[in-house]
């Protein structure tokens, strides 16, 4: 599947999404298309027993995806691990993503909640600027 400039193969994503929580490319669901980042695409796996996790796959105006991949990788890590600051684990990763048969940089878990994009058009504007 060609998503953007960057080739994806949704079947090997998928069968990675499913090994980076212990499972089988059979466990896998579904997958869905996923609210995107500047610099990725994204989509949403759903294993049989409810688990979900985010593949990444990058826009090629990211930059040098080896380093950029690299950089949001250790950035999460540390900030989940010295900061202490709740952000989804990254499960399973390669800085050269255009090698993977996924063509994915990353796979991480699903972070909980609501996104952002749902929740701002309801919030009064106190709520959106107060913590």
């Amino acid at each position: 599947m060609a998503i953007g400039h960057t080739e994806s193969n949704m079947n090997e994503l998928a069968k990675r999404a499913a090994e980076s929580i212990g499972g089988t490319y059979t466990q896998c669901a579904q997958i869905e298309k996923f609210p995107n980042g500047m610099f990725n695409k994204t989509f949403l796996s759903t294993i049989q027993d409810g688990a979900q996790v985010v593949g990444k796959v990058p826009n090629p105006n990211a930059g040098r995806a080896h380093y950029t991949t690299a950089s949001e990788v250790a950035t999460m890590d540390c900030t989940r691990n010295e900061l202490r600051t709740p952000v989804p684990n990254v499960l399973a990763w390669c800085s050269k993503a255009e090698e993977t048969p996924a063509g994915a940089e990353y796979i991480m878990e699903k972070a909980p909640g609501s996104q952002l994009d749902k929740a701002w058009p309801k919030m009064s504007m106190k709520d959106r600027f107060d913590q």
